[in-house]
């Protein structure tokens, strides 16, 4: 490289772009190429580059509108009112993990000794099923009866526990679930002795 280049191309790095991707010396200078909106002066082969980087701005345009889509899908499930009084306590929770005894951990504010054996004894239903073990995720759409006693009035009756899992998201420092949560509700006794 001959000291005139050296010196042309610490004054405009962009011919050195441009000689270096034509294969030509210095010497010969690319031409200029106006964009009146943006008042700058560019190349052709920068002018590629500006191709790329619209296409790829529409692409985010995109990726913007089909996210905004997909959340109004999910607004748009709309809940049944019966126009009962509400008796459900909706909470937002910050989990580490989706495990099944940290939810019920965190919504009924019971021990990790007591759920433990809840779950151990069969007294926790997930989804209509006894379940067996404590490190089961849970997922949209779940709904977890813990049996707290039978009800003192009817055999047939029992005092429960119900959280129904409605949305979970991932996020850094762990997910943020939403439950709703039923603290004392009488269903059909399923816990046989």
């Amino acid at each position: 490289m001959n000291r005139i280049f050296r010196l042309n191309v610490l004054k405009n790095p962009l011919r050195l772009a441009c000689a270096s991707e034509l294969g030509r010396t210095s010497q010969v200078i690319p031409t200029y190429v106006e964009i009146p909106e943006r008042n700058i002066f560019t190349t052709h082969l920068c002018l590629k580059k500006s191709v790329k980087s619209k296409k790829s701005k529409e692409a985010n345009i995109i990726k913007d509108i089909l996210s905004k889509h997909q959340e109004n899908d999910e607004d748009e499930a709309v809940e049944f009112d019966d126009g009962l009084p509400k008796d459900y306590k909706e909470q937002s929770l910050h989990l580490g993990s989706r495990r099944i005894d940290t939810l019920i951990n965190r919504s009924i504010k019971m021990s990790n000794v007591e759920i433990e054996k809840l779950i151990l004894r069969g007294k926790v239903k997930l989804n209509d099923e006894i379940l067996t073990k404590k490190s089961h995720n849970v997922d949209k759409g779940d709904v977890i009866d813990v049996f707290l006693e039978t009800y003192h009035e009817n055999d047939k009756l029992a005092k429960i526990s119900r959280i129904c899992v409605k949305n979970y998201k991932l996020e850094e420092n762990g997910y943020h679930l939403e439950v709703k949560l039923w603290r004392s509700m009488l269903v059909e006794n399923w816990k046989t002795y």
